[in-house]
């Protein structure tokens, strides 16, 4: 199974190092397991949900339109 790091994904979906933090801080996402180092490891399943996550705050504009599809508080 692959991982993937924050600056991985933030190359791969285009957006910056602290939004995956902040879509951690409000719940859009789970908080990733961390390596011996401490660095957050993101799983497969990750990089498809914050995939999803990144096309509905493309369509929908706010997260808080984002939260009330996905039912997150």
């Amino acid at each position: 199974m692959n991982t993937y790091t924050r600056k991985d994904l933030s190359e791969l979906f285009n957006i910056g190092k602290e939004t995956l933090r902040y879509y951690e801080n409000i719940n859009l996402i789970p908080n990733p397991t961390r390596n011996e180092s401490g660095y957050r490891v993101y799983s497969e399943d990750d990089v498809v949900r914050i995939k999803f996550i990144v096309r509905l705050i493309e369509l929908l504009k706010t997260v808080k339109d984002v939260k009330a599809v996905l039912h997150v508080n």
